[in-house]
């Protein structure tokens, strides 16, 4: 019967680290998904950007706002405000920093 015991608590440790080492995979998934998110953020902020140039190109001299006029609010750094997920991705990224602490 202690042979018995003996193979199910070690087993069970296994399955202890096996939990253990997927819920860090998980965690790692989790951190990568949110760079992925803030960086596909960043391309599309260069893409509208590009997109906002090219249009200036085409409108020049006929009379159209020029770029160094106020088009409206573009946030505090001069680009438009954060989006509900970017305010996710943020808030994820200082939960995790506050729990790695």
């Amino acid at each position: 019967m202690s042979i018995e015991q003996d193979k199910i608590q070690a087993r069970f440790e296994k399955l202890e680290k096996d939990v253990t080492n997927v819920t860090e995979q998980i965690k790692d998934l989790d951190k990568k998904r949110i760079e992925a998110v803030a960086l596909l953020n960043a391309i599309q902020g260069a893409k509208q950007q590009c997109q906002m140039f090219l249009q200036e190109i085409n409108n020049e001299g006929s009379g159209e706002q020029s770029l160094t006029e106020n088009t409206g609010d573009m946030g505090s750094l001069g680009g438009p405000p954060p989006t509900a997920e970017e305010l996710e991705i943020q808030k994820a990224k200082e939960l995790e920093a506050s729990i790695n602490k």
